[in-house]
């Protein structure tokens, strides 16, 4: 047992929007009525000038009979059937795109407290959300905060290191000159010890 909104449409294109918290008993009540003759004045003619063929029946949408009045007032108004001679009052711009977006997101088949108690359940849900939003942002200030931090350590460590480098390259180059030096005083001294013993051998003549 399904209830919820359908549209009769009758070989002359006559069509028909009702209600329901049963449509297959309301759909068989439809046809004992007409085969009858007991059905809506209208329903009858388009029934005769059809040749007394039954109207096409299609579900229009399945929904809890708590909204059944409101969606029948929607499809009415939108559809405006030929045999509904009876036109209800339209809701406004705003209540009709909230039946749509209730009906899409496929909330037509729960009942209102239902609806309600989901909406409070996702209130509550979003609230929850809230909390672990803000401790997520309170975390990335700390993350941060830290890579803040150990990027200025880093900084740091980077400029003494570069020092180091530069006072480790200047060392190098003074050795290097001390070395540079040292060779040349070695063959300085060389040529003095030549020296002082041509000296000794030219005294000894």
């Amino acid at each position: 047992m399904a209830s919820g909104i359908y549209q009769l449409t009758f070989a002359t294109g006559d069509t028909y929007v009702g209600k329901s918290v049963d449509l297959e008993r309301r759909w068989q009540q439809h046809t004992d009525k007409l085969s009858k003759g007991t059905a809506a004045k209208d329903m009858l003619r388009a029934y005769y000038n059809s040749d007394h063929c039954y109207p096409t029946a299609k579900v229009l949408l399945e929904c809890h009979p708590d909204v059944l009045d409101e969606y029948e007032n929607y499809f009415i108004n939108w559809l405006e059937p030929e045999l509904n001679t009876q036109r209800p009052a339209p809701r406004t711009e705003q209540e009709q795109l909230a039946l749509i977006r209730h009906a899409k997101a496929g909330m037509a088949i729960y009942s209102v407290p239902a609806i309600i108690l989901a909406m409070e359940n996702v209130q509550a849900s979003s609230v929850e959300l809230e909390d672990k939003v803000v401790e997520l942002e309170s975390s990335l200030e700390t993350l941060e905060s830290d890579y803040q931090t150990l990027d200025e350590a880093w900084d740091t460590r980077a400029l003494i290191t570069l020092r180091k480098t530069q006072k480790f390259m200047e060392l190098e180059s003074n050795l290097n000159n001390l070395e540079s030096q040292c060779r040349l005083l070695e063959t300085w001294r060389l040529r003095v010890l030549k020296l002082n013993w041509w000296q000794r051998l030219w005294r000894q003549w």
